[in-house]
């Protein structure tokens, strides 16, 4: 059996977002960090441990 009528469609722009506006520009105002390129897994990690301890540190 065929519908009369279209279902609605959901509209994600509809959706109201919260989010903390203080902590979002401070979150961007803060010290930035561009990852090299052609990283192995390990030297991934390695480099975002080290990057951690940098942000952490930062904070205080």
């Amino acid at each position: 059996m065929k519908r009369d009528y279209q279902p609605h469609r959901h509209d994600p722009s509809s959706e109201e977002v919260n989010f903390d506006l203080l902590r979002m520009q401070k979150a961007i105002s803060g010290e930035r960090f561009t990852m090299p390129e052609n990283l192995s897994r390990e030297d991934f990690r390695v480099w975002m441990r080290e990057n951690a301890r940098k942000c952490r540190a930062s904070r205080f």
